[in-house]
């Protein structure tokens, strides 16, 4: 490569070439979500703030930011509504388990990836575990994609926006 010329992200490219819109998710999420109020000195923040990187994060978190992408096909963000995220105390596990249900119960399951990998449970042996907060769902074979969602920095994303008195459920 001649120079400092910047080698293409791989993985943009590929997203590119079916979807309208590629962004990184730390973009995505400072698009997405609404402004916070003015402060005292009539500053208004987004809610994304709390995402920010700070000079205490691993490099996981930071990478996570960076180069996650969400990709869709709307062309413009300005037709989107914006989230308004509110405070709640709860973990990763739980975001996913109760987005499946919604995901489930609107009947457009095949078209969800973290929907990839479970199914509608109708048999006394497919009810789930006690301790799982989804309903009638289980598990049929592994789905990489919620188990990276799992991670220990998808927590530390959800705890900022937690800790931030923001949060949504990531399931629209």
């Amino acid at each position: 490569m001649p120079g400092n010329a910047v080698k293409p992200n791989i993985t943009v490219a590929l997203l590119s070439s079916y979807f309208a819109v590629v962004k990184d998710l730390k973009t995505y999420l400072s698009e997405i979500l609404e402004p916070l109020l003015p402060d005292a000195d009539g500053l208004i923040q987004s809610q994304a703030a709390g995402i920010a990187p700070s000079q205490n994060d691993t490099p996981a978190y930071l990478s996570l930011l960076n180069t996650s992408y969400v990709a869709f096909n709307t062309a413009s963000l300005s037709t989107a509504r914006p989230f308004k995220l509110f405070l709640a105390k709860t973990d990763m596990r739980e975001v996913i388990d109760k987005a499946q249900e919604r995901i489930f119960s609107q009947g457009n399951y095949t078209q969800n990836i973290i929907s990839a990998g479970y199914k509608r449970a109708y048999t006394e042996e497919d009810r789930p575990r006690q301790d799982m907060t989804r309903i009638g769902i289980t598990n049929i074979f592994v789905n990489t994609i919620v188990t990276a969602l799992q991670s220990s920095e998808w927590d530390m994303l959800l705890q900022r926006l937690v800790d931030s008195n923001t949060f949504n459920e990531l399931d629209d």
